[in-house]
């Protein structure tokens, strides 16, 4: 088999989300991946643009979501070891209700990685991690304590998972799937 040194692929997604039997969103995204082999080692580019419909009821989160994705896939012997940065760019309606202010569009980014294995044709393994820091465009504004309350909201995620699976038959696997998240924000 004889392997292409540049791919490219487009393709579009939709999904939909509910939230107590309420619809909470309808998302449409395009996926713009392409990829080249240098040496052994595979780099990848993902540009996935979305637009965000919430309706009447969550419409502080119509808008538009650019993810931005570069990876570069590194084979060790039998594992592969993924290494990448991604950033996301969000421009929501925001929520404003008298004089409060939320914003609800962060511009997010961060590294990460994977290890993958399969020591045998039945055994799989997957260790991942990931940080990633969100700093939102406007300032909230809320009251506290009887006064107006101003300040910028910035979140922290770190991220770390294992997952191992082992195929007991051809149409049967168990996994464990162990995954680690501290969300901080201000």
């Amino acid at each position: 088999a004889q392997e292409r040194a540049r791919e490219h692929a487009d393709r579009g997604e939709f999904e939909a989300a509910t939230l107590d039997s309420h619809g909470l969103y309808e998302l449409l995204s395009l996926n713009i991946d392409a990829a080249r082999r240098m040496g052994s080692s595979t780099f990848r580019l993902r540009y996935r643009p979305s637009i965000i419909g919430a309706g009447a009821r969550y419409d502080y989160l119509d808008g538009q979501r650019h993810q931005l994705e570069l990876t570069q896939d590194v084979p060790l012997g039998a594992a592969t070891l993924q290494l990448g940065y991604e950033v996301e760019l969000n421009d929501r309606r925001d929520f404003e209700a008298g004089d409060e202010f939320f914003s609800h569009s962060p511009l997010r980014q961060g590294p990460f990685f994977r290890f993958s294995r399969e020591p045998n044709k039945n055994l799989s393994l997957d260790v991942n991690a990931a940080y990633r820091r969100s700093r939102y465009r406007d300032e909230n504004e809320f009251e506290q304590d009887g006064s107006l309350v101003t300040e910028r909201r910035v979140d922290s995620l770190r991220f770390a998972g294992l997952m191992l699976r082992l195929a007991l038959a051809p149409a049967w696997a168990l996994r464990l799937d162990y995954r680690y998240s501290d969300n901080r924000s201000s």
